[in-house]
């Protein structure tokens, strides 16, 4: 409705002055810090910051600042099938002959009680063994040809872990052993030849040894029972001849025969050489 007199007419006027002002007048800017709840609010810039040069950006899929170059490509990793896991040994790969002089080469090597005969089978003290299945079966076919002695004890004249190792071998392991005992004309080649070496040793005992030495004995008469192409020699242990070994000593039997004979003569030689001071 229009003012109709001058005083209206002047309080609308000024009304719409103040009305002007009001709505032209900008709000002071506030000082106060602000609240952790306004921090929380405000959003992340869309550009992070800036990166140290020098450094590339690698995402899941191996691509580097937009250039799509495989990861693997990048840091060469080799493929699990192609990777060897056990380093492979070149040793296999040479010739059985020369596999068989290196074997030798150890056997005649090493100390003189490096291999020995326990409970029916070979120890040996060599590493070879421990490499894997196949070197060990070769070695142990060279020490059947190729090791000096084999070193055994035998307790109150029972052998018969020799026996059971006698027995066990194959024929064609029995033919090394036996053409390896076999004496040489030649005297390096004669002492090297292989033989068994049995240190006798005794303990105190009621039981007569006796019959078990001669059981040991016929073995060399009879051509059924393997031992008579083996050469064997005898030792003794001085330290247990008193326990009784001078009572179970070995005797010269009418009905031998010369092979069996001859060990009697060896075993005999040996107690009456070390047994000094308890023969009776």
């Amino acid at each position: 409705m229009a003012p109709t007199t001058r005083r209206q007419q002047n309080y609308h006027n000024a009304v719409i002055e103040h009305a002007g002002l009001k709505s032209s007048r900008r709000p002071a800017e506030s000082t106060a810090a602000p609240t952790t709840r306004q921090l929380r609010k405000r959003k992340a810039p869309t550009q992070g910051p800036e990166e140290s040069p020098g450094r590339k950006r690698i995402n899941h899929d191996g691509c580097t600042d937009g250039n799509c170059v495989a990861f693997r490509e990048q840091i060469s990793i080799p493929s699990i099938e192609t990777t060897p896991s056990t380093p492979s040994s070149g040793f296999l790969s040479l010739p059985r002959e020369l596999r068989d002089e290196i074997y030798k080469h150890v056997l005649h090597s090493v100390e003189e009680r490096a291999v020995t005969l326990q409970d029916g089978n070979l120890i040996t003290k060599s590493s070879l063994i421990r490499v894997n299945t196949q070197i060990k079966q070769e070695f142990l076919d060279a020490v059947l040809l190729h090791a000096p002695t084999i070193h055994t004890t035998v307790r109150n004249h029972n052998f018969a872990h020799v026996v059971t190792f006698l027995n066990q071998l194959s024929d064609a392991q029995m033919r090394k052993l036996a053409a390896a005992s076999t004496p040489s004309s030649d005297s390096e080649a004669k002492m090297r030849s292989r033989k068994i070496v049995v240190t006798l040793t005794y303990s105190r005992t009621k039981a007569s040894t006796k019959p078990q030495l001669n059981r040991w004995l016929d073995r060399f008469d009879d051509p059924r029972r393997r031992g008579a192409e083996v050469r064997f020699e005898y030792r003794l242990d001085r330290g247990s001849w008193r326990n009784g070994g001078y009572k179970q000593r070995a005797t010269g039997r009418t009905s031998a025969g010369p092979r069996s004979r001859e060990e009697v003569r060896k075993i005999l030689d040996v107690t009456r050489a070390g047994s000094s001071g308890y023969w009776c």
